[in-house]
């Protein structure tokens, strides 16, 4: 494990987008949403949703944007990344999360998509038995600053 290290469980909140950069790199980015449980001061329990942008490059953004769709369960493993650019003169920065690796999330009524993954990729987990769809509570996902992902603008 390195030092700047994410460990995430949580559903994908809307298709991801596929953008190449000026200089050739492509990112695919999209966002989760889990959950965060605790007990407020009158001992009730709550669950909070969370949101999260991340970006996957290159080939492996490729490869996995299919199946990166709207409510797809997955398990990110990945790490802090700041980027910065400037836009009409303003330096800009966003904190996201780079994706070292994904495990999908597969149900059973997934098996002929499952069956259609590149043998590269990592196999399918079982679905925790934990987490069920009454537990899954998310608000609106809140609005990240897209300019990061413009295919206009070059990363500094």
């Amino acid at each position: 494990m390195e030092l700047n290290d994410v460990k995430l469980f949580g559903r994908v909140v809307r298709d991801a987008e596929m953008k190449t950069m000026p200089n050739g790199m492509k990112i695919a980015t999209f966002s989760i949403a889990t959950n965060r449980s605790y007990k407020n001061e009158k001992g009730e329990f709550v669950q909070v949703g969370n949101f999260f942008p991340l970006s996957i490059y290159n080939q492996y953004a490729e490869k996995i944007l299919p199946f990166l769709t709207k409510g797809r369960k997955v398990i990110i493993d990945g790490y802090l990344k700041q980027d910065r650019w400037e836009k009409n003169g303003v330096k800009k920065s966003a904190t996201a999360i780079g994706v070292r690796n994904i495990q999908l999330i597969f149900d059973a009524k997934d098996s002929a998509e499952k069956s259609s993954l590149p043998a590269s990729e990592p196999a399918a987990i079982p679905q925790p038995e934990t987490q069920n769809e009454e537990s899954m509570i998310y608000e609106e996902e809140p609005d990240f600053d897209s300019d990061i992902y413009s295919d206009t603008e070059e990363l500094v």
